[in-house]
């Protein structure tokens, strides 16, 4: 931990430095390139451990230069590589563990019940592939940092949403001194059903088994998908067979438990930055079900940092990929009295 907490010391003092300067001049402070080098060279291209495969982001652009650290060659240093972000990128894709909680609960004034909960390790990529049809090819996102759940279906397949609960997300950012929740949200089971309704109204066809939808996180920093659906039974027969036939004919209404998995969650560099560096909270989910009963066991440049007294996280916003209108905002409250709000920075 000696090194890396000595790594993110230095990173801390460079961004400090700059922001300290541009507080104090009227001039644009221009960080020397060499300062981030030097960074990306001690704890990346001659670093023994660490990932074989080095990521240069190109000035200016969203393409990034992908070398073998074993080839033992860099790219041409100068003003075609930011290696602020190089930096950064490289330090999210090798040093950081990330764990994603999913917690399904039912909150009143005074507590809140856990019903279900799953706590699952993800990886930090550049590049996604579509989760709907398991998609096989990998499509460059940066800035855009995706956090797949490849066996999603398998994983969240007990997980049951009852009308009265909601299901919360976190997702943890580890390495080191630090421990950060970098994105959370919550959303109702009411919202859920809603949404899927529209992801289907006005088709000619009975509702699919799973609605893959959108959801962006609380003042609009972070995206999920969740896969939502019907629990239905494949050996149901009979009455039940009928109802659930019908159910899914229907759509999901009001008083009917939801399927929910998370497919994949999503942050921009400038966001996993701000979320580590600039307003680092505390995870929220972790403490909430140590004080809580369990019903079902589960699958395994730079602003100052602000703080505020009390949690309180914007309604989130869930559109369908099938939907030509803008999202619909949940009418749901997000509010929590655990931790600061994080930035809103994008």
């Amino acid at each position: 931990m000696g090194d890396l907490g000595r790594f993110f010391d230095d990173i801390k003092s460079l961004r400090s430095h700059a922001a300290t300067a541009a507080a104090e001049d009227d001039f644009v402070v221009v960080e020397d390139a060499s300062t981030w080098s030097g960074l990306f060279d001690e704890h990346f291209f001659r670093a023994e451990d660490g990932d074989d495969m080095l990521f240069y982001v190109k000035q200016g652009s969203t393409d990034l230069h992908v070398v073998r650290k074993t080839a033992k060659t860099e790219p041409e240093t100068g003003s075609n590589i930011n290696w602020e972000e190089s930096v950064y990128l490289n330090l999210f894709l090798q040093k950081f563990k990330y764990t994603l909680t999913m917690v399904v609960c039912v909150r009143n004034e005074t507590h809140t019940k856990v019903l279900q909960r799953i706590d699952h390790v993800v990886f930090c990529s550049p590049s996604r592939r579509t989760m709907e049809d398991k998609g096989a090819a990998e499509v460059p996102t940066f800035p855009d940092l995706y956090f797949p759940i490849d066996t999603f279906d398998n994983l969240y397949a007990a997980i049951e949403v009852p009308p009265d609960a909601m299901l919360r997300v976190e997702l943890v950012a580890a390495a080191g001194p630090v421990c950060a929740s970098v994105f959370s949200g919550q959303v109702p089971h009411s919202a859920l059903a809603a949404a899927y309704a529209r992801a289907n109204t006005g088709l000619a066809r009975a509702s699919p088994a799973q609605e893959f939808l959108k959801l962006t996180g609380p003042n609009n920093v972070g995206r999920a998908q969740i896969a939502v659906g019907y629990l239905s039974s494949p050996t149901a027969t009979g009455i039940r067979g009928l109802f659930s036939s019908l159910s899914r004919a229907l759509g999901p209404s009001s008083d009917t438990p939801l399927h929910a998995c998370m497919t994949y969650a999503s942050l921009s560099l400038s966001q996993l930055v701000a979320a580590v560096f600039e307003s680092p909270r505390s995870p929220i989910l972790k403490a909430a079900i140590v004080r809580t009963p369990s019903r079902a066991a589960s699958v395994p440049p730079s602003p100052a940092l602000t703080k505020s007294p009390t949690r309180t996280l914007a309604p989130a916003t869930i559109s369908s990929p099938l939907a030509a209108s803008a999202p619909a905002p949940i009418a749901a409250s997000f509010s929590s009295s655990e931790g600061p709000p994080s930035s809103a920075r994008q």
